[in-house]
């Protein structure tokens, strides 16, 4: 079930294979219908989840770095999470969130907050660390083969 963060074989859609973290392990990468997409490793025999995106997508792997990108947003709040992956560990590298005031002709972004690993940080050093992480060139998902 989903609050025990098992896989459900009916919403599995589509499925890759990739070693994010580059430790020989490869990651299962599903993307489905509840979660856009859900991350899962091998720990021993088991399979454990490491990470889902509900409500989002645009999924980049920065392997190099052993880290995972994707956008997200619900209601009146998006955000842009940075993942790192050691062995069967899943961390927050970064991440950028913001809430949208609604008028009756418009919507504007306001309440920003930045983080990496975990702690808020100003603007200019979210945008500095993850400046430096696009100077590797990303997969993204639409290069990745996806099996159904």
């Amino acid at each position: 079930d989903r609050d025990n963060n098992v896989l459900i074989a009916d919403e599995l859609k589509l499925m890759k294979i990739y070693d994010i973290d580059k430790n020989g392990i490869d990651e299962l990468i599903v993307q489905g219908d509840y979660y856009n997409y859900a991350i899962y490793t091998l720990n021993g025999d088991k399979v454990e989840g490491l990470a889902w995106n509900k409500y989002g997508g645009n999924l980049k792997i920065y392997p190099t770095k052993g880290i995972f990108c994707w956008e997200g947003g619900h209601n009146n709040s998006e955000y842009i999470e940075y993942i790192g992956i050691k062995d069967t560990q899943a961390k927050e590298a970064a991440s950028k969130s913001w809430l949208y005031k609604f008028t009756e002709d418009s919507m504007r972004p306001y309440h920003y907050v930045y983080k990496i690993n975990g702690k808020k940080v100003t603007k200019k050093k979210y945008k500095k660390y993850v400046d430096a992480l696009k100077k590797e060139k990303a997969i993204t998902a639409s290069k990745l083969k996806w099996r159904q």
